[in-house]
C-alpha cells in the first residue's frame, strides 16, 4: 500500500493530520479483504462514506482506539480463532506485539494447566469465560462483563471509558445474527471506537468474510444477552487492561 509520506507529496507536501491519515489507513485496511455482501441495511460498513464520516468524527470526539489498532488488524486465519486473533490484535494495541499464531506459543504460557488448548480451540472455538482465561495467562488482567449483566446505558459508558483510555481494551463476543450479519455464529472482535450522534460502536471484525461495521449500542447489547450453549452463560464483554477506567465519572 501507499507510504503515507507520498501521499502528502502528493498533496503539494503539505502535512496530513493523525485524523486524515487514520481515514486513509481505514480506505486501505479494508482494501485488504475482499468485499461481501454479509450485513443487513442496519449495519454501516467502514469501508463506506458514512462509516468513515463516523470513524472522523469519533476520532474528534475522543472515543477511538482506531489507531491502535490499525497497524495490528489481520482477518483470522483458523476458522474458529476469531477469539485469538483479537486477543493478538488486543495485546499488539497496547504494545505487546503477538500474532494469532504467536499466542499459543508465547514464552511462560503453561499450557498444562490452561482450560484452553490449541486444539480445543480448532475444534469449537472459545467462550468468553475461555478467553478470559488465555488472555490472564499472556500477563494482561482480564475481565469479562455478560451482556446479561448490563444494560444499553451501562453498555455504552463502559464502551467509551475504554476507548478513551489508553492502558485498556474491549473485546466484543456477540452473536453475528443477532446485528444482521451472516454467518450465523458467536463471534469475538475488537470494539474500537463509538460515535455519540449515532450511538454506534465500531466492530474491527476478524473473520474473513465480513466488512468491520458500525452496529448501535442496543443492537450490540442484544447481540451480547444470547446464553453460549459451551459455557451455559451469556456473551458480553472481554475487558483487558485496568478494570478501574471503567468507573471513571462520566
Amino acid at each position: 500500500f501507499f507510504d503515507l509520506a507520498l501521499v502528502a507529496h502528493g498533496l503539494g507536501g503539505s502535512k496530513l493530520s493523525i485524523k486524515h491519515c487514520n481515514l486513509f489507513r481505514a480506505s486501505c485496511a479494508c482494501l485488504r479483504t475482499p468485499r461481501v455482501s454479509t450485513m443487513s441495511n442496519n449495519l454501516i460498513a467502514l469501508d463506506s462514506d458514512e462509516g468513515r464520516k463516523l470513524l472522523a468524527a469519533a476520532e474528534d470526539q475522543a472515543s477511538s482506539q482506531y489507531a491502535l489498532y490499525e497497524p495490528h488488524y489481520k482477518k483470522q486465519i483458523g476458522r474458529s480463532f476469531c477469539g485469538v486473533a483479537s486477543i493478538a490484535m488486543a495485546y499488539s494495541a497496547l504494545g505487546q506485539t503477538l500474532t494469532e499464531a504467536m499466542v499459543f506459543q508465547s514464552p511462560g504460557l503453561d499450557a498444562q494447566t490452561l482450560g484452553v488448548t490449541h486444539d480445543t480451540v480448532t475444534q469449537r472455538g472459545m467462550t468468553l469465560p475461555e478467553l478470559i482465561e488465555l488472555a490472564q495467562a499472556l500477563g494482561k488482567p482480564s475481565y469479562a462483563i455478560h451482556g446479561e449483566t448490563l444494560d444499553v446505558e451501562e453498555l455504552r459508558q463502559k464502551v467509551k471509558n475504554i476507548l478513551r483510555s489508553n492502558d485498556t481494551v474491549c473485546l466484543g463476543n456477540y452473536y453475528m445474527s443477532a446485528i444482521g450479519q451472516i454467518p450465523f455464529k458467536g463471534h469475538f472482535s475488537p470494539l474500537v471506537a463509538y460515535e455519540a450522534t449515532s450511538d454506534r460502536i465500531l466492530i474491527l471484525d476478524t473473520w474473513p468474510e465480513t466488512e468491520s461495521t458500525w452496529v448501535t449500542c442496543e443492537e450490540l447489547l442484544n447481540a451480547t444477552k444470547g446464553v453460549d450453549s459451551d459455557s451455559g452463560k451469556s456473551r458480553g464483554l472481554a475487558i483487558l487492561g485496568n478494570m478501574k477506567v471503567l468507573d471513571r465519572e462520566r
